[in-house]
């Protein structure tokens, strides 16, 4: 599969495949960890987990409004968010065949998610105890930012 990830900046790989969907979601980081969202079995990429985010609409003025609509969406996050938009910054960019996806990250106190209906549970994980059953874009900008930061 090609992929292309644009990593703080930096390309690590080119591809020519055409992305389908273009979708975006953010990294919360609470202390030292992050939040995951496992998919609900209605949901694409069932039982896997993932970050909040989605699809792009057409109302999105930009990538990051498509986060944080998406964010508010399954997250069940209060319009007090805005306070926090100048924030949230990008991290990662990754483009494969199949999608072309934008990853922020947010520092945030810890908070429960209101999930919808696209997710059957979250937790707060430390970066070593993530579970097997990732997104594999989730484990892939992971691994890339890890190995950007060595």
């Amino acid at each position: 599969m090609n992929i292309t990830l644009h990593i703080l900046g930096k390309r690590v790989h080119i591809t020519d495949a055409a992305p389908k969907v273009i979708a975006a979601g953010i990294l919360f980081v609470a202390d030292d960890e992050i939040l995951i969202m496992k998919r609900s079995e209605d949901s694409n990429n069932p039982g896997l987990w993932d970050l909040p985010g989605g699809k792009a609409d057409d109302g999105d003025k930009s990538i990051r409004a498509t986060a944080i609509r998406e964010c508010r969406e399954e997250c069940g996050i209060s319009k007090d968010f805005d306070r926090y938009v100048d924030a949230i910054k990008e991290i990662a960019h990754t483009i494969d065949g199949q999608a072309d996806y934008t990853t922020f990250m947010l520092r945030v106190d810890k908070f429960e998610p209101k999930l919808s209906p696209e997710h059957s549970k979250y937790k707060w994980v430390k970066l070593h105890e993530l579970p097997d059953d990732l997104h594999p874009h989730l484990r892939d900008t992971l691994e890339a930012l890890v190995l950007e930061l060595l």
